[in-house]
């Protein structure tokens, strides 16, 4: 394969994947607490010949990764109780199958049991790493900014939240939940939002019009490598004759 196809089929792999992870962004622009995802590239200038002999240089793409954008998303009114959001950073953590795990998507609901629970019906921990449950009996539930829990009954504890020193290491495991092998730590201050839920921070406008950037090049790369099989074909042609 020709230096000039292996370049262009380099930026087409690379655009494509950004695609991908572009409408993968739209696609959860109303989800709870997502962050917006980025496509991580090495670039690298490499000379390469035409088929007259003469030397160019050209942009090889290599597709390595992905970061995340962590940035607090806005926070917006629920008036519903059992939903909380973490104003500043911070994690509420989870108990699931494949152990503890972490989330920004504070939109939990009451198992049949009482047990605090996120949408996909994982325990929510308090701050001692136990699940929450309350009475069927218990009414008036009050979340305190500092993740304190109040019903009827009296105090129920605090909800757990955690940060991490590097966030760039959470890696998503489905939904909206986190795993890292990260010693988590407790935040000096805990700011939590009861009846509200942060939403996410993807910016439709900014993911079009990087959309509409991404397949223009798409569309520029894919007429370089048709410029090149064009000359190919017209030099086998000419060395046929020959």
């Amino acid at each position: 394969m020709e230096n000039s196809e292996l370049i262009g089929l380099s930026q087409q792999t690379a655009l494509q994947r950004n695609l991908d992870i572009i409408a993968h962004n739209l696609a959860n622009m109303d989800t709870t607490a997502y962050k917006v995802e980025r496509p991580l590239f090495h670039t690298y200038l490499t000379s390469i010949r035409d088929v007259e002999g003469r030397h160019d240089n050209a942009l090889m793409v290599n597709d390595y990764g992905m970061t995340r954008d962590m940035s607090e998303g806005a926070l917006k009114s629920t008036d519903n109780p059992l939903d909380v959001a973490i104003q500043g950073k911070g994690y509420f953590m989870v108990r699931t199958a494949d152990g503890e795990q972490y989330t920004r998507n504070g939109h939990f609901n009451l198992s049949s049991d009482g047990t605090l629970v996120t949408s996909d019906g994982d325990p929510v921990l308090d701050s001692n790493h136990s699940a929450i449950t309350f009475a069927q009996d218990e009414t008036n539930l009050k979340i305190a900014q500092d993740g304190s829990i109040s019903t009827s009954s009296g105090e129920k504890g605090k909800i757990g939240v955690v940060e991490f020193a590097n966030e760039g290491d959470l890696q998503r495991v489905g939904g909206s939940l986190y795993s890292t092998t990260e010693t988590p730590t407790t935040p000096d201050t805990t700011n939590v939002q009861q009846g509200m839920l942060e939403q996410s921070n993807v910016v439709p406008i900014v993911e079009m019009t990087t959309m509409i950037d991404v397949m223009r090049a798409y569309t520029q790369s894919s007429q370089m490598l048709k410029q090149s099989d064009d000359l190919n074909q017209q030099a086998i042609n000419t060395l046929g004759k020959a």
